[in-house]
């Protein structure tokens, strides 16, 4: 259902597999729909039995960052830092391809989920974003991105702290980060 949607709309699709994916014949099932190995991408884990919440609370409530959960209504205010930060903005078939994924990712998750489409903001200016997800027993941390502008200042250290404190509240048993070269 998710190739053919994809295959539909002529998007380019990825798949990531970890030492962590349960199914062992995964790699095999997307060979057979033509899915290609094309590389590895940095990642981490964190346990979250290791981590101090009181200190990663901390540090957000005395930012400058404010991180609000977004809706579809809030998904052009996302794309715009999302795509300039990750360097996508030039390129509007990846740009409409990743919002048209981030709309059925909102509409899957239901509201009240630790999940979701998150939105940093400075001084009432959208300039962050992530992306968090909880299977089974972990918080998986994506779409990491700062507008150039606003790097350097720990926004993305706190947008993944948000994440790492919303797995911990739902009782999730870790996190992983999937980050970019530049991450």
């Amino acid at each position: 259902m998710i190739v053919s949607k994809y295959e539909i709309e002529n998007l380019d699709f990825s798949w990531s597999i970890s030492p962590f994916t349960k199914s062992t014949s995964l790699v095999d099932h997307l060979r057979n729909y033509g899915f290609k190995e094309i590389g590895e991408v940095p990642h981490m884990g964190l346990l979250h039995s290791n981590i101090n919440k009181d200190q990663l609370t901390y540090e957000l409530e005395n930012s400058d960052l404010e991180i609000r959960k977004i809706s579809i209504q809030d998904l052009d205010d996302y794309m715009n830092p999302f795509s300039i930060g990750f360097g996508i903005s030039d390129n509007k078939q990846i740009t409409n391809g990743f919002k048209k994924l981030l709309a059925d990712f909102i509409n899957f998750i239901p509201v009240n989920s630790p999940s979701g489409l998150f939105l940093g903001y400075v001084n009432d200016i959208p300039v962050c974003t992530s992306l968090g997800f909880i299977a089974e027993d972990v918080m998986g941390i994506y779409n990491i991105a700062t507008i150039p502008k606003f790097r350097k200042k720990g926004y993305g250290r706190l947008m993944t702290t948000d994440l790492i404190i919303r797995g911990i509240n739902a009782n999730v048993k870790g996190s992983i980060l999937q980050s970019s070269e530049m991450g």
